[in-house]
């Protein structure tokens, strides 16, 4: 069609490569951030909720002693020799507290090593939502799990 002019457009002449190719840009790059925001709190506030439901639910799960149940350490026990547990007795119920190890060498390696691979995840995911490669994104899901598993362990 000859006589034919789109929609918004004054004349059938083409607008310039660069003006239209950096006005969709931005606009694209906008949408993508927000959009990829969106996400990645949504999946971190679910992943948040499921991981509190496991450990309110799981057979580990003990309740911790509050208020009266401890107020003052009951009958002292005694530990094997060169164990940092300090055990009591209060109301009946053995009570034990289990000093937390420190920060080993082990630990910082893991946490270097999630990080890392957080990152990376981070990178891949990115780069396939700008590509527009939704099915890479969907890939990327176990990946993202077993960085946060590695993160979460240390």
């Amino acid at each position: 069609h000859v006589n034919y002019v789109p929609a918004g457009w004054e004349d059938r002449n083409l607008p310039p490569i660069e003006t239209a190719k950096a006005a969709a840009t931005a606009m694209q790059r906008g949408k993508g951030c927000r959009r990829i925001a969106f996400w990645t709190l949504s999946l971190f506030f679910s992943m948040a909720v499921l991981v509190e439901h496991l450990r309110a639910e799981s057979a580990f799960y003990w309740p911790i002693l509050e208020g009266p149940e401890v107020a003052g350490p009951g009958q002292p026990l005694k530990v094997p020799k060169g164990s940092r547990l300090e055990a009591w007795k209060v109301k009946g119920r053995l009570v034990i507290q289990i000093p937390a190890p420190g920060i080993q060498g082990n630990m910082v390696c893991q946490l270097m090593f999630s990080v890392l691979w957080l990152s990376f995840v981070c990178y891949w995911t990115f780069t396939a939502w700008n590509t527009g490669v939704r099915l890479f994104v969907a890939f990327s899901l176990p990946f993202w799990a077993v960085g946060l598993m590695l993160f979460f362990s240390t």
